[in-house]
This record gives C-alpha cells, sequence and structure tokens, in this order.
C-alpha cells in the first residue's frame, strides 16, 4: 500500500488539529508536573516520618543519658570532695565548698556560652535571607 492510498479519504490536517495536539501535550506536561509534585510530596512525608522517628529514638536516649548522668554526678562530686579532705588533710566542709565553687564556675561558664549561641541574632537564618534577597533581585531584573 502507497502512501498516497492511506490518505486517500483522509481529513487533511488543519490547524485545529495542531491545536489540539499542542494542548494535549500542555495538559500531558500539567499532569506530568502534577504526579511529580505529588511523588516529591510523598518522598518528602517519607522522610519527614523517618527523621521523627529517628528524632523520639534519640530524645529516649537522651532522657536515659540524663537520668544516668545526674544519679552519677552527685556521687562523683562528693567522692572528688572525700578524696581531697583525706589527701590534703583539710576539713571535709572546706573540700566540699572547693568541688562546689569549681563546679559552679563551669556551670556558669557553660550557660554563658549557651545563652550567646541562642541569641536572636544567631537563630535568625541569615543565609536564606540573603539567598532570597538575591532571588528576589534576580526576578526584578528578569521582569525589566
Amino acid at each position: 500500500m502507497s502512501t498516497n492510498e492511506r490518505h486517500v479519504g483522509a481529513v487533511p490536517p488543519t490547524s485545529d488539529t495542531g491545536d489540539a495536539s499542542v494542548t494535549g501535550l500542555v495538559s500531558r506536561l500539567a499532569t506530568d508536573i502534577s504526579e511529580l509534585m505529588r511523588g516529591e510530596m510523598h518522598l518528602a512525608r517519607a522522610e519527614l516520618k523517618g527523621s521523627v522517628n529517628d528524632a523520639k529514638k534519640g530524645l529516649i536516649s537522651l532522657a536515659v543519658g540524663a537520668i544516668v548522668l545526674l544519679t552519677g554526678l552527685p556521687i562523683l562530686l562528693a567522692s572528688i570532695a572525700f578524696a581531697i579532705s583525706g589527701l590534703t588533710g583539710i576539713p571535709l566542709w572546706v573540700s566540699f565548698l572547693i568541688v562546689g565553687l569549681v563546679v559552679s564556675v563551669i556551670g556558669a561558664v557553660l550557660l554563658k556560652g549557651a545563652s550567646s549561641k541562642l541569641s536572636a541574632e544567631n537563630l535568625a537564618p541569615s543565609r536564606t535571607a540573603a539567598s532570597l534577597g538575591k532571588d528576589g533581585e534576580l526576578i526584578k531584573e528578569q521582569a525589566r
């Protein structure tokens, strides 16, 4: 069968047929983008769920570790005070005072460092803000 025989009686292509195919392509593109976005959202949900589960396990481990540490630390500090008193011959209350002062100074230094890290300036997403500013400028330039 020749090419001419196949087109006998067929309607020649018109601009409407071309528009329909472009419309079909645009529709297919919109559908594909929608499916892609749904897939990305599904992946993000799955990753977030895994992250939340990991965070729960981490928090439980952190709580258990804190409980063990908080029960062992006073015993350790008392042992240090008794050792200072026994090795130096100073009164027991003075050795407890020395240990208490050292621990208090360490705690104050740690709190000072933590409070500076939690300041509003350090918590602000400065890199994201800068990136968004650059994106806004680029969009303004492109719109001109």
